[in-house]
């Protein structure tokens, strides 16, 4: 059985278009993909990464004109059993996570590995 692993860098990030709680209009910006990777395995030259997290800011006007800011933290962390190092899991090409305001993390990958 193959899969294809997302190495560091494999992670993006997409804002949402949902305006914050108290908002009707406005933007969201993705900050940086902090992403936590294995230093013990690596594929097609980049290790391989367990987790990823992207703190999104949003800025608006509510409807009476005032300014509306806001923040949403999206964590994508790894769901595959079978794909493992050091004990934990792996995120693959396809996981994604999402948040209420539409804000996505997604590992898009071709790293292969295979399994036993």
């Amino acid at each position: 059985m193959g899969a294809e692993a997302a190495g560091t860098g494999d992670v993006t990030a997409t804002p949402g278009t949902t305006p914050f709680t108290g908002a009707d209009k406005g933007t969201w910006t993705a900050g940086e993909v902090v992403e936590t990777a294995s230093d013990k395995m690596k594929a097609a030259g980049a290790f391989l990464i367990h987790r990823a997290t992207c703190d999104f800011t949003f800025s608006g006007t509510a409807p009476n004109g005032a300014a509306v800011s806001g923040k949403s933290t999206v964590a994508l962390s790894a769901t595959a059993s079978r794909l493992r190092v050091g004990g934990e899991r792996l995120l693959l090409n396809g996981d994604e996570a999402h948040d209420t305001f539409g804000n996505a993390l997604k590992a898009v990958s071709t790293r292969p590995l295979r399994l036993p």
